[in-house]
């Protein structure tokens, strides 16, 4: 079940690449992005006050929890700029290459509390596998 969804997620994050592509060359990079980020926050009030989530009890929080919305809007701009010129096929296949490489990394250290784990040799094939098909979709 988890695989599944995760494999939605995928293409809900594809999907979501292309629309923000296709709004920031409508309205203009960084009023496209805001567009995008003000609807994202526009629901999830929504959603909060449907639920009557408690916004301001024990706000206490690490600092370094902020980054994850630094990055999105990074990523975002990142992928506005990158998809007219290398395609969505290829952004997403690089970025997915990322994600594997940093998760890795996380898990052989233990970062962020991330359960250790060790990397087995043998996934190198696998890595090896995907590096050749994304130089593959690159050149033709």
């Amino acid at each position: 079940m988890y695989k599944s969804l995760i494999f939605v997620n995928g293409c809900f994050l594809t999907l979501m690449f292309l629309l923000n592509k296709l709004l920031s060359q409508e309205l203009g990079l960084y009023r496209g992005i805001l567009v995008f980020h003000f609807i994202g926050l526009l629901v999830i009030l929504l959603i909060i006050f449907y639920k009557k989530v408690k916004l301001f009890n024990n706000l206490k929080f690490k600092f370094y929890y902020v980054f994850p919305g630094l990055f999105s809007l990074i990523m975002t701009i990142i992928n506005n700029i990158s998809i007219p010129q290398l395609g969505i096929s290829i952004v997403t296949s690089l970025g997915l290459f990322g994600q594997l490489i940093c998760s890795i990394v996380f898990e052989k250290y233990g970062i962020l509390g991330v359960v250790k784990k060790e990397f087995r040799k043998e996934k190198l094939i696998g890595f090896m596998f995907l590096f050749i098909g994304i130089i593959l979709m690159a050149l033709y």
